[in-house]
């Protein structure tokens, strides 16, 4: 069952991060569901978040999210996959299940 009603992904980068980290806080991972994004190596499903990491203590942000996805561990530049949404006209989504 969704803990929420999921997030459009197609907002401000902060509250994107601030929705990943309150799923995670609350220990529930985060489901991403992932378009036609051609800045990012896994396309056209749903990917687990597991971790979060963001360092803002540089000019330039720099957020990483652990992904598992295919039975494998990826790590994933979320500030350059956001950039590339932004630019795309699809709609992906974030949620977190209980």
């Amino acid at each position: 069952m969704a803990a929420t009603p999921g997030i459009n992904i197609k907002r401000s980068l902060d509250s994107l991060v601030n929705y990943i980290k309150k799923g995670l806080k609350s220990n529930l991972p985060v489901a991403l569901l992932i378009g036609f994004n051609s800045k990012c190596d896994y396309q056209k499903h749903w990917i687990t978040m597991t971790m979060i990491y963001d360092d803002t203590s540089t000019s330039t942000r720099k957020v990483t999210v652990g992904l598992s996805t295919w039975g494998k561990y990826a790590y994933m530049n979320f500030v350059r996959y956001y950039n590339g949404i932004s630019m795309s006209s699809i709609v992906d989504e974030l949620e977190y299940f209980k």
